[in-house]
């Protein structure tokens, strides 16, 4: 059947509507009329099956709490100077907010700051809390070794 500007719509529509209702869902796996017959028939394992995928789609759209209060994460902090994405300092989530709404997402709130970040704003901190670094300090090599003569040779000293 093709379809353009001469077609004519009111000629063809119980062929289109036929052709929809024996196309097969992408979800369900079934056409609309396998499942209309199941209803009138009460057959239950076609009607529990499509249900079951249909749930388990809409399951895995609905956003899910990663993670909970008391981990420690790391803020998403892009820099054009470094090619470091996370922040040095570690934050512990201090606060879980549940979605109002079913299409809306889990938002958690950091000791220290006032904003409220989403699940890819934050990376979870992992592993032996003595091996964590709170904050990477930078030093400068110039400010760490001081030159000292002696014996008139030149040592370096950490200090």
């Amino acid at each position: 059947m093709e379809i353009n500007e001469n077609f004519d719509w009111v000629k063809n529509l119980d062929k289109l509507i036929e052709n929809i209702n024996n196309s097969q869902h992408r979800i369900t796996g079934y056409t609309p009329n396998d499942i209309q017959k199941a209803y009138k028939n009460d057959d239950n394992e076609i009607l529990d099956s499509a249900r079951g995928k249909e749930l388990k789609i809409k399951k895995a759209n609905i956003s899910k709490e990663v993670f909970e209060k008391g981990d420690l994460v790391r803020l998403h902090q892009p820099s054009d100077k470094t090619r470091q994405v996370w922040s040095n300092e570690v934050y512990e989530i201090e606060r879980v907010y549940k979605p109002k709404k079913s299409y809306t997402v889990y938002e958690y709130k950091v000791e220290g700051l006032k904003d409220r970040f989403k699940e890819e704003e934050l990376l979870k901190v992992v592993g032996d809390p003595q091996n964590k670094i709170e904050k990477v300090q930078k030093f400068v090599i110039s400010k760490l070794i001081k030159p000292v003569i002696k014996d008139n040779k030149e040592y370096y000293e950490v200090q």
